[in-house]
């Protein structure tokens, strides 16, 4: 159980990209992206790691066309805000 070991919690989702790669599933790969993005983003963790995870989902979730996964994608990269970042495509 991970919830009170954020460290633990992080490897966790490491493992799970590692394990989606593996398996050659987009949206898992998009999913486990997005999680840890949002955990570093919750933890108050690197906020470029937590950028650059949320962007690799949002892409991953847009070469498969899933929108509704695009929109929460997108609302976690506002919710890192980082001004020096290019501004996203919609």
């Amino acid at each position: 159980h991970a919830a009170g070991h954020p460290r633990r919690a992080l490897d966790l989702f490491a493992q799970s990209i590692a394990y989606a790669e593996r398996q050659e599933s987009p949206i898992m790969l998009a999913d486990a992206h997005l999680e840890l993005g949002r955990r570093l983003r919750a933890l108050g963790g690197d906020a470029q790691a937590a950028r650059r995870h949320l962007e690799v989902a949002l892409s991953l979730y847009r070469q498969c066309d899933a929108a509704p996964y695009v929109s929460r994608a997108r609302a976690a990269l506002e919710q890192v805000g980082d001004p020096g970042a290019p501004a996203s495509r919609p």
